[in-house]
Formats: C-alpha cells, sequence, structure tokens
C-alpha cells in the first residue's frame, strides 16, 4: 500500500504522556488523518529513545519504501540520530522530508551543531512555529522555512457561557509541565505574597500538569507546606482541557524558558476564555496581546508576577472584555487555519 505520509515523532504510545511534544505529535498525526484518511499515515513511535534504536531504524527503512513524505518531529537529543539517518535513507529513496520544529530552541541549536545544519538545509520542508525563528533561520542561510503555528483541535466557549461575575478568591491556574523551568515555585510563592500582603485569601492556585520526574522529590516536598488556597489538581486529557479552564478567572504562565515558541498551554486558555498571566518569553507578543488578552511581565504596570497578579485582579471589573479577546484570537490557533501549508505541501 502506497501512503501519503509517515510521522516519525514522540507518541507514547506505551504511556500516557502529556508533554507539549508528545501532545503535538499526536494533534499533527490526527490533523493527518482527518484530511488524508487513517489508511494513508503511518507512525512512528520514538519514546523508549536509544532502547528502541533498532525498532525504529527497522520502521524507518520500511515506511520510507511506501510513503511520500517523511515528517520527523525530534526534540533536542532525537534531532542529532535522526536527522542523518533520514537523509542517508533519503540518499535512496528520493521521498519529502519535511522537519516540524517544536518550541522555539532551534536557531540557538544549530549554532552547536553545524553538522544538522547542513543536512536540515537540504530537506523539502521544515517548519518553525514563530516569525522570530524564521528570521534567525533566513540569517542562517536556510531557505527552506515555513511559519506553522502550534494548533488544537480545541471546543472555543462560546462567549455566552463565560462567567460574568467573579468575587474572591479569584481561581488562578497552571496547566503546563510541572517543573521548576515552567516558573512552578514563581506561581507558588506569588501566590501566597499577595494573599498575605492582602491579609486575606483574594485568590487561589490549582496547579495541572504532569510531574517532571527530576522535580518529583522537589515537588512533594512543596505540597506538604501547601496553604489551603493551594492545591494540585492532576493531569487533564488534552482534549478536555477547555472544560477545565473555563472554570478559572486567568492562567498564570510564569516560564523561565525564553524560547517557548507557541506553548498549547496558551492556545487552552485562548479557547477557554480566560486571560493569561505570562512572563516575558521571544515570542510572547503572538500569544498574549499586552492588556487585551492578559499581561506580559515585567513590564509598566507589573515588574513581577507578584505585581501581575494583582493588575489582572484589579481588571475584575473589565475581565470579560479580555475573555472575549481571549475566545477570538483563539481562532488563530485551530487546525483549519494553522496547517493550510503544510497540507498543501504533502499532495
Amino acid at each position: 500500500m502506497k501512503y501519503k505520509v509517515c510521522i516519525i515523532g514522540h507518541f507514547g504510545f506505551r504511556k500516557q504522556m502529556f508533554d507539549g511534544q508528545t501532545v503535538k505529535t499526536k494533534i499533527i498525526a490526527d490533523e493527518l488523518e482527518n484530511n488524508f484518511g487513517k489508511n494513508k499515515v503511518l507512525k512512528v513511535d520514538t519514546a523508549g529513545g536509544v532502547k528502541r534504536a533498532l525498532d525504529i531504524l527497522v520502521s524507518c527503512i520500511r515506511f520510507f519504501q511506501e510513503s511520500d513524505n517523511i515528517i520527523m518531529l525530534p526534540a533536542h537529543n532525537g534531532l542529532l540520530i535522526l536527522t542523518p539517518m533520514l537523509y542517508f535513507f533519503n540518499l535512496i529513496f528520493r521521498k519529502r522530508l519535511h522537519y516540524i520544529v517544536i518550541g522555539g530552541w532551534l536557531p540557538d541549536y544549530l549554532k552547536q551543531h553545524q553538522l544538522v545544519k547542513r543536512l536540515l538545509k537540504k530537506f523539502y520542508r521544515i517548519y518553525v512555529e514563530t516569525p522570530i525563528m524564521k528570521k534567525n533561520l533566513l540569517g542562517q542561510r536556510f531557505s527552506n522555512i515555513e511559519i506553522l503555528y502550534n494548533c488544537k483541535r480545541l471546543k472555543i466557549m462560546d462567549e455566552r457561557s463565560i462567567n460574568h461575575e467573579y468575587k474572591e478568591p479569584y481561581k488562578l491556574c497552571t496547566f503546563s509541565r510541572v517543573m521548576k523551568e515552567k516558573g512552578i515555585e514563581d506561581a507558588i510563592d506569588s501566590v501566597i505574597k499577595v494573599n498575605e500582603n492582602m491579609r486575606r485569601v483574594v485568590c487561589c492556585l490549582d496547579i495541572y500538569g504532569q510531574i517532571d520526574e527530576e522535580y518529583r522529590e522537589r515537588f512533594e516536598m512543596l505540597k506538604d507546606k501547601f496553604p489551603k488556597y493551594i492545591k494540585y489538581k492532576g493531569v487533564v486529557d488534552f482534549n478536555t482541557t477547555t472544560e477545565t479552564l473555563k472554570e478559572y478567572y486567568a492562567l498564570l504562565f510564569p516560564t523561565h524558558f525564553k524560547t517557548e515558541g507557541i506553548p498549547g498551554t496558551i492556545i487552552d486558555a485562548l479557547a477557554a476564555g480566560i486571560p493569561t498571566v505570562a512572563h516575558s518569553w521571544d515570542s510572547a507578543d503572538l500569544m498574549v496581546e499586552q492588556k487585551e488578552t492578559g499581561i506580559i511581565y515585567p513590564c509598566e504596570e507589573a515588574s513581577d508576577l507578584q505585581e501581575a497578579i494583582l493588575w489582572i485582579l484589579g481588571c475584575n471589573k473589565d475581565i470579560i472584555k479580555y475573555k472575549k479577546a481571549a475566545l477570538e484570537k483563539a481562532n488563530s490557533f485551530i487546525p483549519e487555519n494553522a496547517l493550510n501549508g503544510l497540507i498543501n505541501n504533502l499532495k
């Protein structure tokens, strides 16, 4: 049988996983199946890494022969392995190679990996999440770059379903991988300080997301000391995120990563109609329109997360305006609008 596309990525078929890489890989696969049919899309799961290297190698050889297009979605270490492997196979099979980048780290990474850079320039297309990434790679003399915004097939909340009245304690949440680098401790500390300074519980915090294994011991220690208004609520299936988030006043996204790209977490928040309080990263203004769909700090109104929380709490009378703006912006990140370029390149 001849297949339209083979997708090589971290599907995590053997274990439930909800990290950004796995979620995006599954979303891309689902949308390609919707467009071309399940019988035209092959999937190679790279979960397990080096332990499954032989299985992945054998699968790739077979699927190269049977597919018109090969798409890879690796993270840092996988890129070092998959790029030369797929390039070598393609010297034989002559297929169209596509690389969909997850996050915003690739331009800096390639400055340190010249062989990978040379080989990627020979791919048919490389899809990046932001205009900044495209500009940086064009500056490195790439000519095969396209922008492919992150997307999700989510139910965008109806404007009529928005809660129009909020009162203390205002419900805040985080909704990403639970690790220090995602700013989880900033969120915890800032909510505590806001309540202590106000001398009452004006806001509460619910923490959602998969706990990073290297951070688990530290997080368990933190949980033991949580005040009653801070709770860990576990993992939510990526197909039901908006139903969970719609109950909240605002999302906190205090990331430490400067190369976040287009975080799926904020797409969830937009579709749920809740504003975002975000620490600045390279492409933050693509996702959070300042004082329209949330606030990016540091800024004139807020030098840190604590001040940003106080700012969003002070917007209670105008919060419906921010929520409506979030719902409108969510349409930019539905698959029908985001994946047209990729679909056309696979035909």
